[in-house]
């Protein structure tokens, strides 16, 4: 009989070698990918769970603002609404999501509208009275005040025409002229005089020109032949001219 050494295997324990090398081999590979996903598994857990957190959170926060709503400041609470319920929109309402029920409304403070009859004076008014005007809100509230500053103070209820606010509003409004801010023709330069609306280069160029040419200016009648002051620009201007 031929001896072939210590390490020498017949033909089928080396087939049973290499099937226990075989399974070694598969079960690696599943330890790999089942363990990736097992860490996944709980990463998501650990997100659900933060989740789960951040809800009960909010919650929280809600049950403690409805004990304690007598204190609540109220920040950004009316900043805006949705399924007819209003939201807080300060930075942790909006990270939680902490919205307060429809049933909270009537904690808004709207302006009182006055009645066909009352008026209010243009001149004088803030923009908080003027939305107590029917038709007049925030925007043609601000409007109103941006185009007065510029103009130097209304003279007449129908100069809102001339920014588009509507002609309805115009029945509860009043003018007082006696705080009008005019304009010196004799010493204000050409920029200075075509800041106004009623007043553009063309206007404010003859006017400087004349200066230079004649002298001081007595009445803005004194340029009634110049061709860029006709009847029409000029008495719309001189209500708010001095010399």
């Amino acid at each position: 009989m031929k001896y072939y050494g210590p390490l020498y295997y017949s033909k089928r324990e080396r087939r049973v070698i290499l099937g226990m090398l075989t399974l070694i081999g598969v079960c690696a590979v599943l330890i790999f990918f089942l363990g990736d996903n097992t860490e996944n598994t709980s990463q998501a857990e650990e997100a659900d769970s933060t989740y789960t957190f951040r809800k009960a959170d909010s919650i929280r926060r809600w049950n403690r603002y409805r004990t304690n709503k007598d204190n609540y400041s109220g920040r950004g609470y009316y900043a805006g609404r949705r399924n007819n319920a209003y939201y807080d929109s300060t930075r942790a309402g909006r990270h939680y999501g902490v919205y307060y029920g429809s049933r909270e409304r009537d904690t808004i403070r709207y302006p009182k509208k006055i009645s066909i009859g009352e008026h209010i004076t243009l001149n004088i008014a803030d923009t908080s009275e003027l939305k107590r005007v029917p038709g007049i809100g925030s925007f043609y509230a601000k409007q109103i005040k941006r185009y007065g500053e510029r103009l130097g103070g209304y003279i007449d209820v129908d100069q809102l025409d001339e920014i588009n606010v509507p002609t309805d509003v115009k029945q509860y409004l009043d003018v007082d002229t006696h705080g009008i801010r005019k304009l010196n023709v004799n010493s204000l330069k050409l920029e200075e005089l075509r800041n106004h609306p009623y007043i553009n280069f063309y206007v404010a160029r003859s006017i400087v020109e004349y200066r230079k040419m004649y002298g001081k200016i007595n009445d803005i009648d004194d340029l009634k032949l110049d061709p860029n002051l006709p009847d029409e620009v000029r008495n719309r201007i001189r209500p708010y001219l001095s010399y």
